[in-house]
């Protein structure tokens, strides 16, 4: 399976089916404006899988914050907003936003 980017909002949904730990290249999901609710986000997709980015806004649930398996989504999630912010800096693409060099460099030594 190849599926890196998955988009379901507004699908009513009030949670993922646990079979979605085995996608292995999953990177983004989209689920805002569903029914999400607590446990409503299998743990072995946040914590087995390259997940970088849950959108859950407008959902019961609206963090992975304190779910099993969020220690290690939330440990790939920073990693790669870094790398992103790394190569805008390296670019000199500041255009997105990021704040001040001092909030660059304390985010980095985070």
């Amino acid at each position: 399976a190849s599926l890196e980017d998955l988009h379901l909002p507004f699908n009513a949904l009030p949670a993922l089916p646990a079979a979605m730990a085995a996608l292995p290249r999953i990177k983004r999901i989209n689920l805002e404006s569903n029914a999400v609710q607590r446990g409503g986000i299998p743990a072995g997709l946040l914590r087995d899988t390259p997940l970088e980015s849950i959108k859950l806004q407008g959902n019961p649930m609206s963090s992975v914050e304190g779910e099993e398996g969020a220690e290690e989504y939330a440990a790939r999630s920073q990693k790669h907003a870094l790398k992103n912010i790394d190569t805008k800096v390296k670019t000199g693409d500041l255009s997105a936003g990021l704040g001040t060099a001092e909030q660059y460099a304390n985010l980095r030594k985070s």
